[in-house]
């Protein structure tokens, strides 16, 4: 059961990455991603133990195996080298030509001979620079974790890699719990950036709603076209364009500034007076400064600070 399970998920991945792809210009490392968790996927399905029987009357699994993983492997090379500092795109894709070529000629080798050590020994080469490669990148955000995640699971390859190739087995990729852990992990990764951009999305968007509907009843025209189909992500950004430039065609309709007391420091405390200004009539004067992003806080951040202070203030 736990074959299938991880062969879902790697499934879901495989299908995330290919949409994303769908709807952004063509590169060679986008191509890559797709790549790499396809054959993850495939592969993973693959492993699982009917299937394998099912496949095994008619084709030979093993070397099926050997070469899935083999593209994987070359193609998160050619994701991590995407960091290095080649001159263009174009040598990006002649590196990537490389890779593939040799990945082709270790799986033909391995077939050849009757030695998968040498495909083993390519993936585990390959997947150690990932490692590598991915630690040198890991960062505290989104696309931060899913890097780590991705690395982690090519890290546990390059693990059973090195352990298959000591044990010198006959099968060097048997469906084990290592490979299908590293697969979990990596599939994982590669889905990461998109489920957290997606929750934090729509919990954006819940905590906007009141404001948002607020100022954008008293100024439609900030509404450009129908979004309610687009993406959850699109909508939260095209939210908090709006509503910033809703508060300042409402400024516009005041007559002159606030007074002349300095504008506080405090995020906070801006938001406050702001969030309390919001409830009233669009002709109630307001200076125009309380309104402008503080320094060092984003865009989102401000006014998701501003909808937080309003929601406290419809709570009393």
């Amino acid at each position: 059961m736990s074959y299938w399970i991880v062969a879902l998920l790697a499934w879901i991945a495989a299908g995330a990455r290919v949409g994303r792809a769908i709807v952004r210009a063509p590169t060679m490392v986008r191509f890559a991603i797709v790549a790499a968790v396809a054959s993850l996927a495939v592969g993973a399905f693959v492993a699982t133990p009917e299937l394998r029987v099912l496949l095994g009357r008619h084709v030979d699994v093993d070397l099926l195996s050997v070469g899935l993983w083999m593209v994987s492997a070359a193609s998160s090379f050619v994701i991590a080298a995407a960091v290095w500092p080649l001159d263009s795109r174009r040598a990006v894709g002649r590196f990537a030509g490389v890779v593939y070529a040799l990945a082709a000629v270790a799986v033909g080798a391995a077939w050849v001979l009757d030695a998968p050590w040498i495909a083993c020994a390519v993936v585990v080469a390959m997947f150690g620079v990932v490692s590598v490669t991915g630690v040198r990148h890991l960062a505290p955000t989104p696309l931060g974790r899913g890097i780590a995640l991705f690395t982690a699971g090519s890290a546990v390859i390059v693990v059973a890699g090195v352990a298959a190739i000591v044990r010198n087995g006959s099968t060097f990729f048997d469906p084990g719990w290592p490979w299908a852990l590293g697969t979990a992990l990596m599939a994982s990764g590669a889905l990461w950036f998109m489920v957290e951009a997606w929750v934090r999305a729509r919990i954006v968007l819940a905590r906007l709603r009141k404001v948002h509907r607020l100022v954008t009843e008293r100024f439609p025209e900030v509404v450009d076209g129908d979004l309610a189909h687009s993406s959850s992500v699109l909508r939260a950004s095209d939210q908090v364009s709006q509503i910033l430039d809703a508060l300042y065609l409402q400024i516009g309709l005041g007559m002159g500034g606030l007074d002349d007391s300095p504008v506080p420091s405090s995020a906070a405390e801006r938001a406050r007076v702001v969030a309390q200004w919001v409830d009233h009539s669009p002709e109630v004067p307001f200076d125009p400064e309380w309104i402008s992003t503080p320094d060092g806080v984003s865009d989102r951040r401000w006014v998701l600070e501003i909808a937080r202070a309003h929601s406290r203030l419809a709570r009393r």
